[in-house]
């Protein structure tokens, strides 16, 4: 069995969930991984605003000290919009008609979810950095790399003790 892929399993989404106008994976810097949108809908636009929704609503849930967000659900006349933890650093977004079966949508986003986690869970911890960086020879990089470097006198950027 092949791989799936962030776009792949949005489509299989959409495709078994006809309800489901919009669909995307979304990284909590609001930055779009993988999307199927109706036409018109910016996907920059949307990725930045769930991410910040997102946020705003971890802000929330820790300050009441509910746990962390699971789900976000917006309503309004027309559209539902959903957004589902999918990792730890990794959001769908979903947009339906308001008349939707919620159940039987968040069951199969869930899912969904699941799927993207997996993914998540896979990916390699150490990229190649050669596939980012193109043509630069190993000598390139690493000067590129020891340049942007912290020295032992500038600290540790997060305030950490050694």
């Amino acid at each position: 069995m092949a791989e799936m892929t962030y776009e792949d399993i949005l489509k299989e989404f959409v495709q078994r969930n006809p309800v489901v106008e919009s669909a995307a994976v979304i990284t909590a810097q609001g930055i779009c991984a993988a999307s199927v949108l109706k036409p018109g809908v910016e996907e920059e636009t949307l990725a930045a605003l769930s991410a910040a929704i997102s946020a705003l609503g971890g802000n929330v849930l820790n300050e009441l000290k509910g746990g962390s967000l699971k789900e976000v659900y917006i309503r309004g006349d027309d559209r539902m919009v959903l957004i589902l933890e999918a990792g730890e650093d990794t959001l769908l977004f979903l947009v339906t008609s308001n008349d939707v079966r919620l159940g039987l949508i968040l069951s199969e986003a869930k899912r969904a979810a699941r799927q993207i986690e997996e993914i998540e869970a896979f990916a390699p911890a150490n990229v190649d950095l050669q596939q980012f960086f193109g043509e630069w020879k190993e000598e390139e990089l690493m000067r590129f790399i020891e340049d942007f470097a912290l020295s032992e006198d500038e600290g540790d950027l997060f305030g950490e003790e050694s």
